[in-house]
């Protein structure tokens, strides 16, 4: 976790350095998020934003440099050990949520059982759980939604079904270093990553 109260780049540095010399197969880093109604919101912690960019693209190289693949905006692994529970996400490939709140997806349909304990607990039976939402993603909206979870994998998407969209956007990531294309892929690099929103927003 990066982005806490009173952490600085050396703190997180040393904690990258002795994380690195336990040598664990996988690593996620994430920045944190402070909600309004928890403790740190209410005593008026916001992180700082330009602090936790630069600590991420920090952890990328640091990473990077020690044998760890940044194959997903906040994970890395040494080769062959990526995490394939959250692979398949990022593929959009079929998913079944078991329980309350749980969210499952078979294409194109997207559905997730409801948030609420009591109407859980007495709906449903033979016809299966109550659900708080039931989508059924058209063509287009699929085929974004898998361009926009496939950049959040190192690999990228292919770079003409990108093109075909003629987004300006595209263009300009790959003008300004955000973005490259290769081998027929166009993926996002570190600095992509942090600005991904831009690019997800016209794609949503």
């Amino acid at each position: 976790m990066f982005g806490l109260p009173h952490q600085t780049s050396t703190d997180f540095e040393e904690t990258l350095k002795e994380l690195i010399a336990l040598s664990p197969e996988h690593i996620s880093a994430y920045a944190l998020k402070v909600e309004e109604e928890t403790p740190l919101g209410r005593a008026g912690f916001r992180p700082d934003d330009e602090m936790e960019a630069d600590l991420y693209l920090l952890a990328s190289d640091l990473l990077s440099r020690n044998g760890y693949h940044h194959y997903e905006i906040s994970n890395f692994a040494k080769p062959g050990t990526e995490c394939l529970h959250n692979v398949a996400y990022w593929d959009n490939g079929p998913t079944l949520g078991i329980g309350l709140g749980a969210a499952s997806h078979r294409s194109p349909r997207r559905w997730k059982n409801t948030s609420d304990l009591d109407s859980y607990m007495s709906g449903g039976k033979e016809d299966g759980p109550v659900l708080e939402e039931d989508v059924v993603l058209d063509e287009q909206k699929e085929a974004n939604e898998k361009i926009m979870l496939g950049l959040r994998l190192s690999r990228g998407v292919a770079a003409d079904s990108l093109h075909k969209m003629k987004l300006p956007v595209v263009e300009n990531f790959l003008t300004e270093g955000l973005a490259v294309e290769t081998k027929g892929m166009y993926r996002l690099t570190p600095k992509g990553w942090l600005l991904s929103n831009q690019l997800f927003h016209h794609l949503v």
